[in-house]
C-alpha cells in the first residue's frame, strides 16, 4: 500500500500565500488534524541548551533534547542594551553602528572570523540602515558572496542558520519619548512564530542589541509583543548563566572534556536513545566514560 509522509513543524512560519485574499492554509495545517502524529524531539542545531531554552518553553512544551557541546564556553546569550538608543523615522541609528561594531570585532578575532554569521533586524528600516553602516567593512560583498554572512529583516527569516546570530531590535523610544508598540510583521498574525523562528537560527552565540528593557513595555493583549517582553527579561537575567545541562536529567561528573557517568543506563526508555545520547556527547567534544559500581 501506498503511504504519504509529511514533515514540518507547526511553530514555524507557513508557506506566505500569494493572494492575501484567500485563507492561506497549508497542508501541515490540515495534516494536524487527521493524521496520526510523531514528534522528533531531538534538536541538534544549538550547541548550547541556553540558545533553544526559549523556545523549547514556550514553544515546544520543554520536550526538546538538547545537547550541549565542549567547545562552547562562553555565555551563549548576550544582551547588548544601548542605553541612548532613539527610534527615529523608523531607524535607530546607535543600534546600526553597534551591530556593524560587533561584527568587525568578530571577523578580526581568530576565533571567530572564519564562523558564519547572521544578522536580523525587525524591520526593513533598520535593515537599510544597518547597510548603510557596514559598508565600511572590507570585502564584506565576498562574505555575503560566499555565504558566510547573511543580512535578513525579520518576515524573510526561515531556514536560515548561523553559527552566530546578531540581532538588531531597532525599535524603542522616539525623540519625544514615546515607545510605540507598532512591531510591523511581528503584530501580525503568525507573529509569535516569527519570534520562534529568530530565536532558533543560532548554533553557538546569540546577541540582541535593543534600546528598551523588558519593563518599557505596557501591559498588552498581543502574544507577540508579551514574549518579547518575555525575551528580553530573560536575556537581562541570564546574560551570566553559564551552567552546562545534559538531556535526561542526568548529571555526570565533568573533568575538563571528561565525563563520567553512573548507572548510566537506568537513564534510557530504549537502547536506540542511549546509543543516541553517546553518540551525540562524542562528536560534540566530550570524552564520555563510565564509574565502576560496587556491587557489594
Amino acid at each position: 500500500s501506498e503511504r504519504l509522509l509529511i514533515v514540518g513543524d507547526e511553530q514555524q512560519m507557513s508557506p506566505s500565500t500569494l493572494f492575501k485574499s484567500s485563507a492561506g492554509i497549508d497542508l501541515l495545517h490540515q495534516a494536524h488534524y487527521y493524521w496520526k502524529k510523531v514528534k522528533l524531539n531531538h534538536h541538534y542545531r544549538s550547541q548550547h541548551p541556553a540558545l533553544i531554552a526559549f523556545s523549547n518553553q514556550h514553544f515546544y512544551n520543554n520536550e526538546l533534547i538538547v545537547y550541549p557541546s565542549f567547545q562552547q564556553q562562553e555565555v551563549p546569550l548576550k544582551s547588548i542594551f544601548i542605553e541612548q538608543g532613539i527610534y527615529e523615522d523608523n531607524q535607530n541609528k546607535l543600534e546600526a553602528k553597534r551591530v556593524v561594531e560587533l561584527l568587525k570585532s568578530l571577523l578580526l578575532a581568530s576565533e571567530t572570523s572564519s564562523k558564519s554569521i547572521g544578522i536580523v533586524a525587525f524591520s526593513e528600516k533598520q535593515l537599510s540602515c544597518i547597510f548603510q553602516e557596514i559598508n565600511s567593512i572590507p570585502k564584506i560583498d565576498e562574505k555575503l558572496e560566499t555565504g558566510q554572512l547573511f543580512l535578513k529583516a525579520l518576515e524573510n527569516v526561515q531556514g536560515d542558520e548561523c553559527d552566530v546570530l546578531i540581532i538588531s531590535l531597532g525599535y524603542g523610544f522616539n525623540p519625544e519619548g514615546e515607545f510605540s508598540h507598532q512591531f510591523g510583521p511581528l503584530n501580525q498574525e503568525n507573529g509569535a512564530k516569527r519570534l520562534n523562528v529568530l530565536f532558533s537560527r543560532a548554533k553557538e552565540q546569540c546577541y540582541f542589541i535593543h534600546s528598551v528593557k523588558s519593563t518599557d513595555f505596557k501591559i498588552t493583549s498581543n502574544e507577540s509583543i508579551r514574549l518579547l517582553q518575555k525575551y528580553i527579561g530573560a536575556l537581562e537575567e541570564e546574560s551570566t548563566n553559564k551552567v552546562i545541562s545534559f538531556p535526561h536529567q542526568i548529571e555526570p561528573e565533568i573533568h575538563d572534556n571528561k565525563l563520567y557517568f553512573e548507572r548510566f543506563m537506568s537513564s534510557f526508555n530504549s537502547a536506540n536513545e542511549m546509543v543516541t545520547f553517546y553518540r551525540t556527547l562524542k562528536e560534540r567534544g566530550w570524552d564520555v566514560d563510565f564509574k565502576a559500581i560496587n556491587l557489594n
